[in-house]
């Protein structure tokens, strides 16, 4: 079977960001912006990145970068809204999942998977559902209930999936 995506490459925190702004509106600079997400890794950074991933603070400073290039002639705009403290549990953390896509403006989101395995990825919620844009290529979008996805540090239950609560970042149209 021929390698995919994030098979032999840590890059998909910066495949996450190009595909939340191509669902943001900014699709048809997507080149452009993949090119200023992996220009934004540290030089010292590089090319650890390549094959360990990158961390959370990668990710901000990515989206910051793209964010402020002339593509952005829609005014989107990143909120963090987990960076002056994680939900206490799984329940709030839904909860301000919810809360923070309640204005109408947001459009989608960026989450921090760590089981089945570190994974960055695009999620847009989908009632007692969420939505994930991923850049693997045999299934880009798909669909699971929130009772299969944890939030926190350690899962429940060995099949659900693994959210870092504390690594969430929310893009809306201003």
């Amino acid at each position: 079977m021929p390698a995919y995506q994030g098979e032999l490459d840590g890059l998909c925190g910066q495949y996450a960001v190009t595909n939340a702004l191509d669902l943001c509106g900014l699709g048809r600079h997507r080149q452009a912006l993949f090119e200023a997400a992996c220009a934004s890794a540290k030089p010292e950074r590089w090319p650890l990145v390549l094959w360990q991933g990158t961390e959370f603070s990668d990710l901000k400073r990515m989206v910051r970068n793209c964010l402020s290039s002339p593509a952005n002639g829609l005014g989107i705009r990143a909120r963090y809204p987990f960076s002056r403290g994680a939900p206490a549990n799984n329940a709030a953390y839904w909860d301000a999942f919810d809360q923070a896509f309640s204005d109408g403006g947001a459009i989608c989101a960026i989450v921090g998977l760590r089981k089945p395995n570190p994974h960055w990825v695009v999620v847009i919620p989908d009632g007692g559902r969420v939505a994930f844009i991923d850049s693997t290529p045999d299934q880009p979008v798909y669909r699971k209930n929130r009772a299969s996805l944890y939030a926190g540090y350690r899962r429940p239950k060995p099949n659900q999936w693994l959210l870092d609560r504390r690594e969430l970042i929310v893009l809306s149209i201003a």
